[in-house]
């Protein structure tokens, strides 16, 4: 199954990691995993959510910014409706 890279936006933005946040549970997705990690200077923060559609992995990792992952369809299911409903 092919999968896609989506970066939302820089992964110190608060405002775009809320809003994902909700979209996702408007989708019906649930928080299935979450690790936190240190590296030098770099943070990263990894959590896996479920839906009955599927799995994305949601990263915020520092110079890389906050990026969903997962099957193509989910991610662009995703993005359309984080863009579409994103006021900010």
């Amino acid at each position: 199954m092919p999968t896609e890279r989506w970066v939302v936006g820089p992964e110190h933005d608060e405002t775009k990691f809320l809003h994902l946040g909700v979209v996702l549970r408007e989708l019906g997705f649930d928080l299935g995993a979450k690790w936190d990690g240190l590296a030098g200077s770099q943070e990263l923060h990894h959590w896996v959510v479920h839906s009955a559609s599927g799995e994305l992995t949601i990263e915020s990792e520092t110079y890389v910014g906050l990026s969903l992952e997962g099957p193509v369809e989910l991610v662009q299911l995703v993005r359309q409706r984080f863009q579409a409903s994103n006021a900010f």
